[in-house]
């Protein structure tokens, strides 16, 4: 994972627990970013070359025990955001990387459970919308 793909991601993963810190104030939904969050970690484990189907069926099953759910998803942000610090310090961050994103895996995975969303179709529609997007400067 190179530090610039690390470091967005991470960046990413900080935006959503915002977002859903601010609650009825964010003008974007939970639903939409629990979607966007899942993509992520989908890019992540990618980028990770990370196996997380294995991993995730045992992860989901556990919740973690907090008086918030919002300070699992910011422990395992801020661990990701770790992981990415010690690329530019050029020390271990493979498996730290690698845990912290299953961890915001499962939690949007779990959260998106708990509110009747279908992942599989959400991510699908929004894979459509962001095909129509330009990521790039058209000459």
């Amino acid at each position: 994972m190179s530090t610039k793909l690390g470091a967005i991601q991470g960046l990413h993963f900080a935006k959503y627990v915002g977002r859903l810190a601010r609650g009825n104030s964010e003008p974007k939904s939970a639903d939409r970013t629990l979607v966007d969050m899942t993509l992520v970690c989908l890019s992540a484990a990618n980028a990770l070359n990370q196996r997380i189907q294995v991993d995730i069926d045992s992860r989901i099953a556990e919740r973690y025990e907090q008086v918030d759910p919002l300070r699992s998803l910011a422990d395992a942000t801020g661990r990701f955001a770790d992981a990415c610090e010690k690329i530019d310090h050029m020390e271990d961050f493979l498996s730290i990387a690698r845990r912290a994103n299953l961890d915001v895996l499962s939690w949007a995975v779990s959260s998106a459970s708990e509110r009747g969303l279908d992942l599989n179709q959400a991510i699908a529609e929004r894979r459509k919308e962001l095909v129509e997007r330009q990521f790039y400067i058209a000459d």
